[in-house]
């Protein structure tokens, strides 16, 4: 694990603190309690609701782009030491739900090893086991014909033209990075924001 060095920072990460910097309207966080049935979940994964007819009060790790994750897991320090440590599976934790929390800005979100620099207000995705990675394309719209109309989940390159093949869509963006992080060439502790459009 490195430490992301991110330019002109007013929030840093800092894996013994529990997520959240600020909130748009200044109130508290709003958490819910869940728990996982997994033993993977770290604070700032990204989670979702277990399913079936339980599956109101269980949570686990976000799949890669999923379009379903409902929040992101926060530091319990009752439970577990730091941010870099796993929850139990079976363990009650705290989740900031992504619906009820919009514009919060959150430190130690998990990014996976972007490869390249990250911009400020660069969207993020879920990858694999609940990470976070950067969204390479974000709300494309397929022009109509040869089956190819309305949003398309396999457009890569050339968004909106008929063809193109594979991408991250408008449903899979949850967050966007606070600052511009150097290339850290690993996983990094980030500063983000709520904001799923």
């Amino acid at each position: 694990m490195t430490t992301a060095q991110e330019a002109n920072k007013f929030y840093s990460s800092d894996i013994t603190k529990k997520l959240t910097c600020e909130t748009p309207d200044g109130k508290p966080i709003r958490h819910e309690w869940l728990e996982t049935t997994s033993a993977n979940i770290k604070p700032g994964y990204a989670v979702i609701r277990a399913t079936g007819a339980a599956g109101e009060k269980y949570c686990t790790e976000a799949g890669n782009d999923s379009p379903l994750a409902y929040g992101i897991a926060d530091l319990d320090p009752n439970q577990i030491a730091n941010c870099d440590v796993a929850y139990a599976s079976g363990d009650i934790i705290p989740v900031i739900p992504f619906h009820k929390n919009v514009g919060a800005v959150l430190r130690n979100v998990y990014l996976a090893d972007p490869g390249a620099a990250v911009d400020v207000d660069t969207p993020l995705c879920c990858e694999a086991d609940g990470v976070w990675g950067v969204a390479v394309e974000a709300a494309l719209l397929q022009e109509g014909g040869a089956g190819n109309s309305g949003f398309d989940d396999a457009v890569t390159t050339n968004p909106g033209v008929n063809g193109a093949t594979g991408s991250t869509i408008h449903n899979r963006i949850f967050m966007r990075s606070q600052y511009y992080v150097a290339d850290p060439n690993a996983a990094s502790r980030i500063v983000a924001r709520i904001s799923p459009w």
